[in-house]
C-alpha cells in the first residue's frame, strides 16, 4: 500500500512539474477539469496491465484534482473572454472571512 502512494506521489507530482511549467498558473487553473481528467486518464493507460498500475494511476489522479481544486480556490483564475483574459479576485478571501465569523 505504501509503495502505492509513493509511487503515485511521484507520478503526480511529475504531472503538476509540468502543468505549472506552461505558463502563468492562474490561466492555467482556468482548464483544471480538463487537466484532471486527462492526467487521470492517461496516467491510468500508462500504467495499465496490473491491479497495482491502475491504482496508482487512480491515486495520483486524485492527488492532482485535490492540488488543481485547493490551488484554485486559494489563488483563483483567470477567464478567456472575447476581449482577452479576465483576472478574478481571489475567491478564498470570503471563505476565509466566513470562517473568521463563525469561529
Amino acid at each position: 500500500m505504501t509503495e502505492i502512494l509513493i509511487l503515485a506521489v511521484i507520478a503526480a507530482s511529475g504531472i503538476l512539474f509540468m502543468v505549472f511549467k506552461c505558463g502563468q498558473i492562474r490561466r492555467v487553473l482556468a482548464f483544471d477539469v480538463l487537466i484532471d481528467i486527462t492526467a487521470t486518464f492517461l496516467l491510468c493507460l500508462a500504467m495499465a496491465g496490473t491491479f497495482t498500475g491502475i491504482m496508482i494511476g487512480l491515486v495520483a489522479g486524485t492527488i492532482i484534482s485535490i492540488t488543481l481544486f485547493v490551488m484554485k480556490k486559494i489563488l483563483g483564475c483567470d477567464s478567456w473572454t472575447r476581449k482577452g483574459w479576465i483576472h478574478t479576485d481571489m475567491p478564498a478571501r470570503e471563505f476565509i472571512a466566513t470562517l473568521r465569523t463563525k469561529l
